[in-house]
């Protein structure tokens, strides 16, 4: 079974619906593929290309996309090392081995 890309979703003109449905999919998509595979697989990697992905956007999926924000090019046209910085992120975001996310601390107790 082929896997599907993550969805990426851009500051593009919003028009609140229809970026709401694509974060229904995208979480569907997730709560499926997590029955399939026993674990964690994230279908949504927020990209910010312009500083304007959460900016005066209500909805309550905007946390949603806050709290996944993959990479922050803000700037990044005029700051190569921004770019590179970024586009590591996307990169360890997109892989699918045991290096892809970092791993939480062991815990304390």
């Amino acid at each position: 079974m082929g896997q599907d890309p993550p969805l990426l979703f851009q500051s593009l003109p919003r028009k609140e619906l229809v970026v709401d449905k694509g974060i229904d999919k995208a979480q569907q998509k997730e709560e499926q593929l997590f029955k399939e595979r026993g674990r964690e697989v994230l279908a949504l990697m927020p990209l910010d290309l312009d500083g304007r992905l959460l900016k005066g956007w209500d909805s309550p999926k905007a946390s949603i996309i806050a709290a996944r924000l993959a990479a922050d090019f803000t700037g990044s046209g005029t700051d190569d090392g921004k770019f590179d910085v970024e586009f590591q992120k996307v990169v360890r975001a997109l892989r699918t081995d045991e290096r892809a996310r970092e791993r939480p601390p062991k815990p304390k107790l």
